[in-house]
């Protein structure tokens, strides 16, 4: 039902070669069926990326990427869906945010 856990609030993408982590926030729209992954059908190296390591020596560069509008966040995520999904069968319900 839920995409990830209600305890965690962030969405990590981890850049090793620059040992940089990017924060954004869970919002609540990504519980949302148009942009959630069916059971079962992440691909190995989707799963992989659940858990994230980064080690570092030093400096740790972070950074938030904080959407001011919907759209864009829709977008990010509909973005990553496509990457991520099996292609939908039949008629797509289209979700709009409000």
């Amino acid at each position: 039902e839920w995409t990830g856990w209600a305890h965690h609030h962030w969405l990590c993408d981890v850049d090793q070669e620059r040992s940089a982590i990017t924060f954004t926030f869970k919002h609540h729209i990504v519980h949302a069926p148009r942009f959630r992954l069916p059971a079962g059908t992440a691909p190995a190296a989707l799963t992989a990326e659940t858990v994230l390591q980064l080690w570092w020596d030093g400096e740790l560069n972070a950074s938030e990427r904080i959407h001011m509008d919907p759209a864009t966040l829709d977008a990010e995520l509909d973005a990553f869906r496509a990457t991520h999904a099996p292609p939908r069968r039949g008629l797509a319900r289209r979700w709009r945010s409000a």
